[in-house]
């Protein structure tokens, strides 16, 4: 039979843990403690630039429709003046160049992404049209838009300035 004694080079005792021992996992938890805090930190630097770029690219939107719209109202104006030309002043020379000049606006608004709302013909919309009167037309159904009397345009589907039309009863 075995004894107590053989018994004994088996089983242990729980070792103690020298000093080094202890500072090596003092410092060990230290170095987790401090890498989540700066995987932390990087994680929170990353959605700031995530953000700022969202927030730049907003303004630029902002700016871009804001300036498509001063350019909108511009071209109104050269239409309005365009529909009150004399009869016998529409070959005029300058009036070529003042076409000219109001084409050119129009494909500035194209190129930047403005897109005209099509109104005569179609069913007042509340949404892209102000409509400015309403007239009686028996040759159009009720709510139909009967003329255009200021173009409307949309940036990337949102109106940037509604169209004022005049609409049948």
């Amino acid at each position: 039979m075995k004894t107590a004694k053989a018994l004994g080079k088996f089983t242990s005792k729980p070792k103690q843990k020298s000093k080094t021992e202890k500072e090596l996992e003092k410092y060990q938890a230290q170095a987790a403690e401090y890498l989540a805090g700066w995987q932390r930190a990087r994680a929170d630097y990353q959605n700031l630039k995530k953000d700022c770029e969202e927030e730049k690219n907003r303004l630029a939107e902002y700016i871009k429709a804001d300036m498509l719209q001063g350019l909108a109202v511009l071209v109104d104006n050269f239409e309005l003046a365009l529909r009150h030309v004399p009869t016998p002043k529409v070959s005029a020379d300058w009036l070529v160049g003042f076409e000219h000049l109001k084409n050119q606006l129009d494909n500035i608004l194209a190129d930047w992404g403005a897109e005209r709302i099509k109104t005569v013909g179609q069913e007042f919309a509340t949404d892209c049209m102000e409509a400015v009167e309403v007239q009686v037309d028996d040759q159009a159904a009720s709510g139909q838009v009967v003329k255009e009397l200021s173009a409307g345009y949309r940036l990337n589907g949102q109106v940037i300035k509604p169209a004022k039309v005049i609409v049948a009863k």
